[in-house]
């Protein structure tokens, strides 16, 4: 039994060396680097008793067998480029699949480390997908015949002449005949038999040489066509072949999971369009991608084979990887392209010589990149600094022993349009694979799948929008965020925004910049807009004419704004309500100039973030200071005199609700993002002057009485604590209070009918049924970051948000009479209506919202100003097979 020194990995393996030289390494081992392209971990080692494999068996055997190892990218370069780099296929848009050499020129790949490190280096066959990459990376070093075979390697003449056919319909296809080829030829008539008869006579040669050496050699099958002898045919009998255990789309499939198989459908006699593989032509399409696997496992025996016989072998690593996996009829589909199990997972076998596993398998998580760091320790080469792989040694010494918990792969749709790219990043747990589809220019989350690997192994059924799977979805996205959002460069551009969604912003802004967001027309007006704001001089809290009752004028001081002078009285106090008529004397107060700030700020950020004019991000900075940071003008951080009523009591806790305009600013900042005027210094001193303000909205006796409300005053502290706190990092005190929001106010302000009677009792009833709404719905938005889902919370007697909305469309529509009491007419309240029934449209799905937003918003000058501020990205099924 062969055993691993461990003696050498310990001298190796556990640390990083300078460069070592011949005299303290004197034997050092050399490398042969196989890959077998499109092969499925679908042989006979790996449990596939029907496929005659005996060599790769073998090789299992005499070394380790990893059952979950992982490709980065399930297409053929991307993956090779990667693992041989070093570096994942979403960094240095290596995903796009253009050559290495173009990508990443100066890259110190695994190949040219070696060779720096005194070794010999040779490629044989397809080891980087492009042919510049091998020329680049070897030179003369690089062998791979070319002139004896026609189109993508036919020998029959009748496979030629289907070459001639398939061109006529399509030029594309010119190097493209049939699927498969059977011949009754020798091995080496091909070219992988070619290859290992040239790599034999190169071991040959090695054996002679000084230099011990790092052999790539790459075998083309079983890559399309199909093409092998005859001999490996006559092996599967068509009776004996069996059709995918797992033929079905996935249920809860997305736009993005699954392709067309346009590889496979460019032969020559496959369907095309979208036509299914009839169950017979399978069985033959299967029967030869199995006699290609026994063709290069034949050709695998033969190179061991030769390594044995010229006393190799005992010095010699050999490491064999297939570049992705393939799919025989898995879900209606072929080919590979996808983010599925039977796409990532792949076959790695390593073997050392002497090693102590030999035979032994691992259940341990591995990836591709990891072969690079692992061949360096296993050979005492110092691993290069850039590696983002793990060094499998740890695994090789006890297969029990882990280097990752989690194992990550990605694959991108329309690749190599980067504003278009969607790309799908996928995590791959113990238990789970969760895939996020994100498209890379806005950041946006287009689609998610969630497959069960404890039940659903063969990954059947998406569950990631079943209510169980929520929690897990939440910590599994987590994670994978955490790994990606660095290489996704919509995300590093999104506005820093809350109740907005970053990724649609982000969408319409480059739209726009490129001349295709269909709303330039209002961004124009907003530049208007933002520009006669430029000469307005700043807001303060000074500006009131009135003293506040403490004496100091940094005190912020409002009305009860439906408080009148009592006509009966000779000094007008005790004040009395009129409740929906509004005190003129309301605008000698804060309140005006608070709510013009807090516009203000938000115009000139919108328009900076469209524009990039850094004249509007400079006014905006300077109101922002003015109101909030400097010391001659800012407003104290409480609200202690809000809607006081004079001759009853100096301030109440429902003046918060007027605080409710802060929520623009905080908003307006994070527009600001990039901008010169909008500086570090300004963004830690106004969330310091929030942080303070939330202290005294969770502590103070008057704001609790705020939050004790039922109506909207209730609603509106919620979401704005919860906004405050999300702003300055406090996520817990976030979290607290949108938990409660389903049972505290929902279940209590909503009827089973959807009317609000906390609202239905004002003088403003549709009003004020609105702004209840339009606070929930600040919450439901919210929530979303920490995986509430208030948007379809239904209590036990139905009341819900949905419900609410339901409950008022009718009467916007005209078809019911409000025959509630509402000064000014519900004509009055369309605008916000109808950004209310857009928010809605978007984020609840419902064929009479549906109704209401195309007979409302489409087309309409508000509608057209909600697109701008809540635009969205349709999922674009292009892909969809």
């Amino acid at each position: 039994m062969r055993y691993l020194l461990l003696a050498f990995i310990l001298t190796f393996s556990l640390k990083d060396y300078g460069q070592v030289s011949e005299n303290l390494v004197p034997s050092r081992m050399n490398v042969l680097f196989i890959s077998i392209d499109d092969l499925r971990p679908d042989f006979g080692a790996y449990g596939q008793d029907l496929v005659h494999s005996p060599n790769l068996d073998r090789l299992a055997k005499d070394g380790l067998l990893f059952r979950k190892a992982y490709c980065q990218q399930a297409i053929c370069m991307a993956s090779r480029a990667s693992l041989m780099s070093g570096i994942r296929p979403e960094n240095k848009r290596i995903y796009t699949c253009a050559s290495l050499t173009d990508l990443v020129p100066n890259v110190l790949t695994l190949n040219q480390h070696f060779k720096e490190n005194g070794y010999k280096t040779l490629c044989i066959g397809k080891v980087y997908h492009h042919d510049e990459d091998h020329i680049d990376q070897f030179g003369e070093d690089w062998h791979d015949p070319k002139e004896n075979w026609t189109g993508r390697g036919y020998i029959t003449p009748e496979a030629k002449d289907l070459i001639r056919v398939n061109k006529r319909f399509d030029a594309s296809k010119k190097e493209k005949g049939p699927a498969y080829e059977i011949a009754n030829v020798q091995d080496n008539e091909y070219l992988d038999g070619a290859n290992a008869d040239f790599a034999i006579s190169k071991l040959k040669k090695l054996k002679k040489s000084k230099k011990p050496f790092f052999m790539a050699l790459g075998f083309h099958k079983p890559h399309l066509p199909w093409c092998a002898p005859k001999k490996y045919w006559d092996l599967y009998k068509p009776e004996e072949m069996t059709l995918s255990p797992a033929p079905e789309f996935p249920s809860g499939q997305t736009a993005y999971s699954l392709t067309n198989w346009g590889e496979l459908r460019g032969y020559y006699g496959i369907p095309q369009g979208k036509d299914q593989i009839p169950d017979e032509m399978a069985i033959q399409l299967k029967r030869a991608y199995y006699a290609c696997v026994s063709y290069v496992d034949a050709q695998l025996g033969r190179v061991l084979d030769a390594l044995e016989k010229n006393g190799l072998r005992e010095n010699t690593i050999v490491l064999l990887w297939g570049d992705h996996g393939w799919k025989l009829g898995d879900h209606h589909a072929w080919s590979k392209h996808t983010n599925f199990e039977v796409d990532t997972r792949v076959p790695l076998i390593i073997s050392t010589p002497r090693m102590k596993t030999d035979g032994e398998q691992s259940n341990a998580f591995a990836e591709l990149l990891d072969m690079y760091p692992t061949l360096c320790d296993l050979t005492g080469v110092p691993k290069p600094d850039h590696l983002e792989g793990q060094s499998l040694v740890p695994i090789l010494e006890n297969p029990e022993n882990e280097v990752h918990q989690d194992v990550f792969s990605i694959f991108p749709r329309d690749r190599r349009s980067e504003d278009r790219t969607v790309s799908g990043f996928s995590l791959r747990t113990t238990g789970f694979r969760y895939t996020e589809w994100i498209q890379l220019a806005s950041g946006r989350k287009m689609a998610a799948e969630l497959y069960d690997h404890r039940s659903d192994s063969l990954e059947n059924y998406n569950v990631a929008e079943m209510e169980p799977y929520k929690e897990i979805v939440r910590e599994l996205a987590a994670k994978l965020h955490q790994k990606f959002d660095q290489a996704i460069k919509g995300i590093a551009e999104q506005p820093e925004v809350f109740l907005y969604d970053k990724a649609n912003l982000l969408h319409a802004k480059k739209s726009f910049k490129r001349g295709e967001f269909n709303n330039s027309s209002m961004v124009i007006d907003l530049d208007k807009r933002a520009t006669q704001l430029l000469t307005t001089k700043p807001y303060t809290i000074l500006d009131k004419k009135l003293i506040p009752p403490s004496g100091d004028k940094h005190d912020y001081y409002s009305l009860g704004i439906y408080w009148w002078p009592n006509p009966e009285t000779p000094d007008g106090l005790p004040y009395i309500r009129k409740d929906g008529i509004k005190n003129p004397e309301y605008n000698d107060y804060d309140g005006v100039s608070l709510h013009k700030m807090a516009d203000a700020v938000h115009i000139l950020s919108l328009a900076y973030f469209f524009t990039e004019k850094e004249e509007f991000a400079a006014k905006s900075t300077e109101l922002i200071h003015t109101w909030f940071v400097n010391p001659a003008t800012k407003m104290n951080p409480h609200l202690e005199y809000g809607q006081a009523i004079p001759g009853i009591v100096e301030g109440r806790g429902i003046g918060i609700i007027e605080t409710g305009n802060f929520l623009k600013v905080i908003n307006g900042v994070g527009m600001l993002k990039g901008s010169k005027s909008y500086s570090k210094e300004l963004d830690l001193e106004l969330k310091n002057w929030f942080k303070t303000y939330n202290e005294w909205l969770v502590s103070s006796e008057k704001a609790w009485d705020e939050r004790r409300w039922h109506n909207n005053h209730g609603s509106s502290y919620d979401s704005q604590v919860a906004s405050y706190s999300m702003f300055v990092g406090e996520d817990s005190i976030a979290r607290l209070i949108l938990d409660s929001v389903a049972i505290k106010r929902i279940s209590r302000q909503i009827e089973p009918d959807g009317s609000q009677p906390w609202e239905l009792e004002r003088t403003k009833s549709m009003t004020y049924s609105i702004k209840n709404l339009n606070h929930l719905f600040e919450n439901a938005i919210l929530g979303e970051y920490y995986g509430i889902d208030l948007w379809n919370y239904e209590s036990s007697d139905g009341r819900s948000i949905k419900k609410a909305v339901k409950f008022l469309i009718p009467y916007m529509l005209g078809e019911k009479k409000w025959t509630y009491t509402q000064l000014g007419g519900i004509e009055s309240r369309m605008k916000a209506f109808r950004e209310m029934i857009w928010l809605a449209h978007y984020y609840i799905d419902d064929p009479l919202i549906e109704k209401a937003y195309v007979q409302l918003c489409i087309d309409h000058q508000d509608g057209l100003r909600n697109a701008l501020l809540y635009p969205t990205i349709e999922v674009d099924t292009m892909f969809r097979p």
